[in-house]
């Protein structure tokens, strides 16, 4: 690659290769104004939650040496863990197994333009928004029973429920959306002749918006945890943490 002859300088604009000539990505070219015209689309029905949407700002009026670009992401990276809050007490034993999670109710259309004057250090939601946020669809969360301990008898470590747990999603306001969760206690009493052993099913449905934030905004890694307490089955826990979900960059000697 060259740079022109005569001084004319160049703005650059940079989307993973992966998306070029994909549904969800379209150059048009430039407007009459100068402003860039990048446009990524959601179809509705299209199954793009394994797909990274990232691009770059506009990096405007170069005239030669090493262009910087900074990568961000469009989409929210979303994930859902379930922990059991108790192990045993000197009564008793639990083991909780997750059956079942989906989120109902997720926006699943719209699109994104980047113009000009897009900052994407500064103000990276000025300039580059999700327009046109439409549809419905659900998340299958699981994808089969899991339990949170090895055995009800055994002491490992718990563990999360990570499996197929990560989507990439959408931008949206949390409205109405939804986790049902279906999970299954079972209690050993320990060998108490008057207590036998049970094992109870349990259905519970979370609003996603009161674990304490109200929209899903671009290139935010955001992680709910469902904590289930056994000893006390209507005693679940349901928190968030947001944080940014990084940004990617790179550069081209012309």
């Amino acid at each position: 690659y060259y740079w022109p002859t005569d001084g004319t300088a160049l703005d650059f604009v940079a989307v993973p290769n992966s998306l070029v000539g994909t549904a969800y990505f379209t150059a048009p070219g430039r407007a009459a104004d100068g402003a860039t015209a990048l446009t990524f689309v959601i179809p509705d029905g299209n199954n793009y939650h394994d797909k990274n949407l990232m691009t770059t700002q506009l990096v405007k009026s170069q005239t030669g040496g090493t262009i910087a670009l900074l990568f961000r992401h469009l989409l929210s990276k979303v994930q859902i863990k379930v922990v059991q809050g108790n192990r045993e007490t000197s009564n008793a034993r639990w083991l909780v197994t997750v059956n079942d999670i989906k989120v109902t109710g997720l926006k699943c259309a719209g699109q994104v333009v980047i113009n000009q004057d897009w900052d994407a250090t500064a103000n990276p939601t000025t300039g580059c928004s999700w327009d046109n946020v439409s549809g419905s669809e659900t998340w299958q969360v699981t994808d089969g029973a899991k339990s949170l301990y090895a055995s009800i008898n055994s002491g490992a470590a718990k563990t999360d429920y990570s499996s197929a747990a990560t989507y990439y999603m959408l931008p949206q306001e949390l409205v109405g959306q939804e986790i049902t969760i279906n999970y299954t206690v079972d209690t050993d009493f320990l060998g108490n002749p008057t207590q036998p052993n049970t094992s109870k099913t349990y259905s519970k449905e979370i609003l996603v918006k009161d674990a304490g934030i109200s929209q899903w905004y671009m290139n935010k890694n955001i992680v709910y945890t469902i904590t289930i307490n056994p000893e006390d089955v209507t005693e679940i826990t349901f928190t968030v943490n947001e944080e940014e979900w990084g940004t990617g960059s790179g550069s081209e000697d012309i």
